[in-house]
């Protein structure tokens, strides 16, 4: 139908790629900035070690083989890498494929969800 008309069904798109100006001249596009060394520990922080209402199991101690970390050890070390990869585009080339805290956060739900329980 025309656009004067009233359209019985709404569409709604969420991308990771940038579009092209045909595109993005009817669209909204949200840009949001890239979260602060503090903001990012936060995420860290809350996705790893806060138990939540549900019950569900939370990480106390990380063990990698006979290393073993505190909570606050691990996060400031992961937070660390991770910026260090997204600004480092020369050095880590196949990053640029991530998508940033996006997959920053699924990455971690995914460590949580897969930590296993002694």
């Amino acid at each position: 139908g025309h656009m004067s008309t009233k359209a019985d069904v709404s569409f709604v798109a969420i991308t990771n790629h940038v579009l092209d100006a045909a595109k993005s001249n009817r669209c909204v596009t949200l840009l949001r900035q890239e979260p602060d060394k503090e903001e990012l520990l936060s995420i860290a922080r809350g996705i790893l070690f806060d138990a939540n209402a549900s019950g569900d199991h939370c990480i106390r101690r990380i063990q990698c083989d006979s290393i073993t970390l505190r909570p606050d050890e691990f996060v400031n070390s992961l937070c660390k890498s991770y910026t260090y990869m997204l600004h480092n585009e020369e050095e880590f080339q196949w990053f640029e494929l991530f998508f940033g805290l996006r997959d920053f956060v699924f990455f971690l739900k995914a460590m949580r969800a897969n930590a296993s329980m002694k």
